[in-house]
């Protein structure tokens, strides 16, 4: 199934978008109007993975070794901050 879009908004600053993906899930996005920058709910993403939230998955097996390759890969920088807009 291709995504569909069912929710949008937007404010001087952002678009929000909210998709229906795979099983009924869905997924929510924003979209910077002046850089393009797409950030995904990471929730929402570690849900379609099968997890009940980030927290759960990044406390599994998974996600800890996803974290220890992406540390690998990105020395001195810092996941949480650099990385992870809230």
């Amino acid at each position: 199934m291709k995504p569909r879009l069912i929710e949008f908004e937007e404010d001087e600053k952002n678009y929000y978008c909210r998709f229906l993906v795979n099983g009924g899930k869905t997924i929510r996005a924003t979209v910077d109007k002046v850089t393009k920058e797409i950030l995904f709910s990471i929730d929402d993403v570690c849900q379609l993975l099968g997890y009940k939230s980030m927290k759960d998955y990044f406390s599994s097996d998974a996600g800890l070794d996803g974290i220890n390759r992406w540390k690998e890969a990105n020395p001195g920088k810092e996941l949480f901050g650099d990385c992870i807009k809230k």
